[in-house]
């Protein structure tokens, strides 16, 4: 059974056409004092714009893969520490309920014996 997917995903917004873009973006007639390449200034101005979304958003996502770092390495050593917690607290001499039920058949010997003892001495 698959996962539904989110109804809403991060996108990059669109951008407003500021004043800027737009007498940019009006082509001029190549004229006389026209350079060739002015022409391509309007796209090197849309260029200029995109790459500096893009390198928002870079770091953005450099700071959630960080963060993902940490908590990778937290949650790492959580982890070592639980295994290494088992290792610690898992031993073989560990009483059984016969080890309670010899103890305790010792300890009735034991009171026993010293009725005996006392039984004797009187």
């Amino acid at each position: 059974m698959s996962r539904p997917h989110p109804t809403s995903r991060p996108t990059t917004p669109l951008r407003p056409t500021t004043p800027l873009r737009r007498s940019n973006s009006r082509a001029r007639p190549a004229g006389v004092g026209a350079l060739p390449l002015d022409a391509l200034a309007p796209a090197f101005a849309e260029l200029n714009s995109s790459l500096i979304d893009l390198d928002a958003n870079f770091q953005y996502v450099e700071m959630v893969q960080d963060s993902l770092a940490r908590f990778s390495e937290s949650f790492a050593a959580f982890l070592y520490g639980l295994e290494v917690n088992a290792w610690c607290v898992d031993f073989e001499e560990a009483p059984t309920a016969d080890s309670f039920a010899r103890f305790a058949e010792q300890e009735r010997l034991a009171r026993e014996a010293a009725q005996a003892g006392a039984e004797q001495t009187e």
